[in-house]
């Protein structure tokens, strides 16, 4: 195909505000494709930017919904099925029929509904979840060029039917966390990074103190205050410190201070604090049913929470080399090789 007129990226959250793996790929898309000048970008999102964009934007409403993101999902797919583009570039996750109007390139984690997490906790989150999950059944794109983000979405993408064309892991400002301080002693405790709301489940971080009488930073932006209440209701008697909304800075000092880091949620489509533990020689330990599973040494990860708090405690002191070898490693997943990676396939279908 040649002549591009229009490129439509779909970022149904590109106007939160809060930093999240998403809204990391969004911006580095959308980066990637201003600099490769392809074509004219549209973006497509549910709520209007608050900030002037140099380029046109779709919305479906005019005013911010914290509320109802799998609906939000739906409905900005559906906001986008109004345009003829050259190209969709649909960073949503929701793989909903778009390829009868345009080629429809898709960048997705696992489904909601493919995996462990809140949508399966309670019946609550199982009633919400059910109209979305028989919907986006029905409607899946069987033409869609889909892009995983991780092996782990990809089987699960794959367990509908759907055909994953590659995995591209998602893009890391590991420049930010690289350190070579390695030769002093780090601080004998343990770091999680993760947005405090339930679907992270930083629960298991508190019991993984509870189990390691370990000093225990927990670090996020906070979406919900009553369920931060709850945490720091079960964390009396422990040694947990939450730390909200941290300047960049900060957490990158602490990440690179700190000797273990602990990542709490299972089912974890790739998880983007991990890759940053590693640029700072901290050490991750992760759940086995997970995406970052797949890039760390098979005894950094764990089935059961007695199996992480023993694992924390020996990788809480030394190991200097292994320490070296993540930050050598985390250098693949930089932003750049993610623009470039992204570009490559989006050039090759606009031909």
């Amino acid at each position: 195909m040649s002549g591009i007129k229009s490129i439509a990226v779909i970022a149904h959250g590109y106007s939160n505000e809060k930093f999240s793996g998403e809204g990391k790929v969004y911006h580095e898309v959308i980066r990637a494709l201003q600099d490769s000048n392809l074509g004219k970008i549209q973006l497509v999102t549910f709520s209007k930017p608050k900030r002037y964009l140099p380029f046109e934007v779709k919305y479906v409403v005019p005013f911010r919904i914290t509320k109802l993101d799998k609906y939000q999902r739906l409905l900005t797919l559906w906001k986008a099925r109004s345009l003829t583009p050259s190209i969709f570039v649909n960073l949503s996750g929701t793989l909903l029929k778009l390829s009868d109007i345009a080629p429809h390139l898709a960048y997705s984690a696992a489904p909601a509904f493919t995996t462990p997490g809140k949508y399966s906790s309670s019946i609550f989150w199982r009633l919400y979840l059910y109209p979305f999950e028989k919907y986006v059944k029905a409607h899946l794109d069987k033409n869609a060029i889909i892009i995983s983000n991780s092996h782990y979405s990809a089987r699960k993408i794959e367990s509908l039917g759907l055909n994953v064309r590659t995995v591209i892991y998602p893009p890391v400002d590991v420049e930010e966390f690289i350190t070579n301080k390695l030769d002093s002693n780090k601080e004998e405790a343990i770091i999680t990074v993760a947005r405090i709301e339930r679907g992270k489940m930083l629960e298991n971080t508190i019991n993984i103190a509870r189990l390691t009488k370990l000093k225990t930073y927990i670090v996020g932006s906070l979406s919900d205050k009553n369920y931060l209440g709850k945490l720091r209701e079960i964390s009396k008697g422990l040694e947990v410190e939450f730390l909200t909304d941290l300047p960049r800075r900060e957490l990158v000092s602490l990440m690179q201070r700190v000797s273990v880091y602990f990542h709490p949620t299972i089912g974890e489509h790739f998880g983007i604090p991990i890759v940053e533990a590693m640029a700072s020689g901290t050490i991750p330990i992760v759940p086995s049913e997970s995406g970052a599973s797949e890039i760390l040494p098979k005894d950094l990860s764990y089935s059961s929470l007695e199996e992480a708090a023993e694992k924390v405690k020996k990788y809480v002191k030394g190991w200097n080399n292994l320490r070296k070898e993540l930050i050598e490693k985390s250098m693949s997943f930089s932003s750049s090789n993610f623009r470039t990676k992204i570009i490559s396939i989006i050039s090759e279908i606009i031909k």
